[in-house]
């Protein structure tokens, strides 16, 4: 599996986007006590108003992605990059707008992972059940190490930086899906 140079990008594209969405998420709390202030029960509603943000990510992506899976994922990966860079601006300090701005991330991620996925089995065919395994790894392994990095940022710096730095993460993730094209040939990008 990974001679395969077009699945070794989605596994860095993969990897990347998972470690800056659950570097932010692992902290989101602290985000939304400490730094946007908001009452306990405003983050309540702030996680849930993420949570069906990411159904209706689903849904949107499995409406759209056979036909345009590098477009989803493209939109995907810029909402979230948009999102975790502007959550934490002072301007954009209202109710409101935290919640327009994590109902962008919570959309946006969940077209992220199925987009992840759905690219994984189209790029590895009849070795789609292994790709699958690999990327479910990778999912895992990301998921700790972005917590890892972001109490390892946290312990030096502030949670705008931990965000900065996500949001700086899943936009490069965008700038290789949207080079990977450029690296291999449409035909074999297979998105």
């Amino acid at each position: 599996m990974l001679e395969n140079s077009r699945l070794r990008i989605v596994y860095l594209i993969a990897g990347c986007s998972i470690v800056a969405h659950f570097a932010a998420f692992t902290f989101i709390e602290t985000l939304l006590s400490s730094v946007l202030t908001l009452p306990n029960t405003w983050i309540t509603v702030c996680l849930l108003i993420f949570g069906i943000a990411g159904l209706i990510g689903n849904c949107i992506c499995g409406i759209f992605i056979d036909n345009h899976l590098r477009k989803v994922l493209c939109v995907g990966l810029l909402l979230v990059g948009i999102s975790l860079a502007l959550i934490i601006l002072p301007i954009f300090n209202s109710k409101f707008i935290t919640l327009l701005l994590l109902s962008g991330w919570g959309l946006g991620i969940a077209i992220v992972f199925v987009g992840l996925q759905t690219w994984i089995i189209r790029v590895a065919k009849k070795d789609a059940l292994p790709a699958s395994a690999i990327y479910a790894a990778i999912f895992n392994g990301a998921v700790g190490f972005g917590a890892i990095f972001g109490s390892g940022i946290l312990e030096h710096w502030s949670v705008s930086v931990l965000y900065y730095l996500a949001s700086i993460i899943t936009l490069i993730s965008l700038l290789l899906l949207c080079v990977s094209s450029k690296i291999l040939t449409i035909k074999e990008a297979e998105i």
